[in-house]
């Protein structure tokens, strides 16, 4: 399981007895985000993203 991470002092994985893996991907600010503001991050990058995928 991905997430991302959201402070710094959490490991970059986290391993249950079971074996279920979790990996805090480096993606975004060290911090939580309110919904909006991670709404709008995701429209900004969306935008460049397909914008970029047009120009190829």
């Amino acid at each position: 399981m991905n997430t991302r991470r959201i402070d710094s002092t959490s490991p970059e994985n986290v391993r249950d007895e079971t074996g279920y893996e979790v990996v805090h991907v480096p993606a975004g600010p060290l911090r939580a985000l309110a919904g909006d503001e991670l709404v709008a991050r995701w429209t900004r990058r969306w935008a460049r993203w397909t914008t970029s995928c047009r120009r190829a």
